[in-house]
Parts: structure tokens; C-alpha cells; sequence
């Protein structure tokens, strides 16, 4: 399995919330209640400092 740098992709609060949004679109074909969308939102705060510690545009820290 190859090595991936881990290279710092910080994103603003807004920018997290357009992008969880945008997600749940593609996924589900409508978008998400403000609720569900607040709650994932608050998830990433809570995780990734508001989005200033997200590392390779990865909101879950996934790793093989």
C-alpha cells in the first residue's frame, strides 16, 4: 500500500457545511434537514477544530 503524505486542507465552517450538504445530495437526491446537517456539522467541529485539522480532505480521518 503506497504512503500518502499527510499534507494540512483546512476549510472554513461554511465551507465544511457546503460540502457535508453537496455529500448528502449526491448520495441521497435531496438535501438534508437542518437538524441532520447541524448535527454532522457539529461532529466535524467538535473532531477537526471547525475544519482548521483536516488532512487531505479527509472529514473522517480514514486510513487503511
Amino acid at each position: 500500500m503506497p504512503n500518502v503524505d499527510r499534507r494540512s486542507t483546512p476549510l472554513s465552517p461554511q465551507a465544511v457545511a457546503l460540502h457535508l450538504r453537496d455529500a448528502f445530495v449526491i448520495l441521497k437526491g435531496h438535501a438534508p434537514s437542518s437538524n441532520l446537517l447541524g448535527c454532522a456539522w457539529a461532529q466535524i467541529a467538535l473532531e477537526h477544530a471547525h475544519g482548521d485539522a483536516i488532512f487531505n480532505h479527509n472529514f473522517g480521518n480514514i486510513m487503511a
